[in-house]
């Protein structure tokens, strides 16, 4: 059973959050403070799956809903609003990145002591750590319970039957 299945399944935030959680376990082991196999049994590629699957499967319930406020399919504009958010947070990332490398003096093309490369480590594992986490705190709260979505997809399903009849 991988991320496409659960997230047909109820509790999709839930998983997704774990999910995050789990992909942090795997990164603490890079520090050594935990053994990936412990956490992971070796499956690190499903577990970043998550956030592409879940997310995705989140982002149609989100645009169930505004189909039953809106009476409108406007799934391409949400999804052009997800797609800009997404390039938003890769630019700010890279920013947040390089000012952070920059303030622990890292070189790309020099020999880097001790501060220089554990501000690669605050890059590459800390700050993500923090962010996945944070969003994990967010999602779990998600309001679009599977029963609620059950009722909207009941919804949008008898609508397009009346527009059907109607045609």
């Amino acid at each position: 059973m991988g991320w496409p299945h659960l997230s047909q399944t109820p509790g999709a935030d839930h998983c997704l959050a774990v999910g995050h959680c789990r992909i942090q376990c795997v990164v603490l082991s890079a520090t050594g403070s935990v053994d990936a196999h412990d956490v992971d049994h070796g499956r690190g590629r499903d577990r970043r799956a998550a956030s592409a699957t879940l997310g995705a499967s989140i982002a149609a319930d989100v645009i169930d809903l505004d189909a039953s406020r809106s009476r409108e399919a406007r799934a391409g504009l949400l999804l052009a609003y997800w797609g800009i958010a997404q390039k938003g947070a890769d630019a700010i990332g890279v920013g947040l990145g390089l000012s952070i490398l920059s303030f622990f003096a890292f070189d790309p093309n020099g020999a880097n002591d001790d501060t220089a490369l554990f501000g690669l480590k605050v890059v590459y594992i800390l700050v993500p750590m923090l962010f996945w986490l944070l969003s994990a705190i967010f999602i779990w709260g998600f309001p679009l319970t599977p029963e609620r979505q059950r009722r909207i997809r009941s919804v949008l399903e008898r609508r397009a039957a009346c527009e059907l009849a109607k045609a």
